[in-house]
């Protein structure tokens, strides 16, 4: 598989805005391999994750409600957006190098 590294973080404000994984809208220029993602169990909303284009309820994404795990093969941490059906969700996250 060619991972070298791990690195975790958290979004602990998820909102009903599309945002990076990280939070922001711009800049999380991060190479990756692999990213495993995990709604917190306390969520009470669901948390949507796809690319800038197919994130939300009405528009397309992979639905991660809490304590729901999700894992993905990708380049970059800056294509993957996430968008929440309630503000003030949880999104924990590892990512591999």
């Amino acid at each position: 598989h060619g991972m070298t590294g791990m690195t975790h973080g958290t979004n602990n404000d998820v909102d009903t805005t599309a945002e990076q994984l990280d939070g922001s809208t711009s800049g999380l220029d991060t190479a990756c391999k692999r990213v495993d993602l995990m709604a917190n169990h306390a969520n009470t909303g669901s948390i949507y994750v796809g690319g800038s284009d197919a994130i939300g309820s009405l528009t397309g994404g992979m639905e991660l409600r809490a304590g729901d795990f999700y894992s993905i093969d990708i380049n970059n941490l800056n294509d993957i957006w996430i968008e929440a059906s309630e503000n003030n969700q949880i999104l924990k996250y590892i990512y591999f190098t």
